[in-house]
């Protein structure tokens, strides 16, 4: 199975407003429709979608501001992901870890210039916080304590080393 990562279009939109989670997990994660309106009136987060052999099997939020992530940032070449969810109906099938895999080469390939990429993880969600771990992802030791359901780990995962600043620009 080939899982990608691409920004969302308006060709997708309608597709992306129907992926679901399970209702327990709405505790963890909002609607697409909620993280759609946010990233429409926040000019440093950008909707992406999961594809499976090119149908959208998932969604997330990247957010550019190097502390979006509960105010954690170690450098400003910082990005947070939020909100990344497979849909119910395709979960228990290896995508999410795919799409981390995905999203890290998307992250390389196309922002060179990144170190990391940040989340939180709300401490009640075990099975989330060893996937996120299984990815690479490490704890920081820090406790977000802002999130609607509760205290919420602080992981980040590094994405290699920072391009060299150029000349001019």
């Amino acid at each position: 199975m080939t899982v990608s990562i691409v920004p969302l279009t308006a060709d997708h939109r309608a597709q992306a407003l129907a992926l679901e989670v399970h209702p327990e997990q709405l505790a963890f994660v909002s609607p697409v429709e909620r993280m759609l309106a946010a990233a429409d009136t926040e000019p440093l987060t950008d909707p992406y979608l999961i594809l499976e052999q090119g149908r959208v099997v998932g969604f997330f939020l990247l957010n550019r501001d190097p502390q979006a992530i509960a105010y954690y940032a170690s450098s400003p070449h910082t990005v947070g992901l939020e909100g990344f969810f497979v849909d119910r109906r395709e979960q228990g099938r290896g995508l999410g870890a795919q799409a981390l895999a995905a999203l890290v080469r998307y992250l390389q390939l196309t922002h060179p210039e990144l170190r990391e990429l940040n989340l939180t993880v709300n401490c009640r969600n075990a099975a989330a916080i060893r996937a996120y771990q299984k990815a690479g992802f490490v704890d920081t030791g820090q406790l977000y304590h802002g999130g609607r359901s509760g205290p919420q780990h602080v992981m980040t995962l590094p994405l290699g080393a920072a391009a060299p600043e150029r000349a001019g620009g």
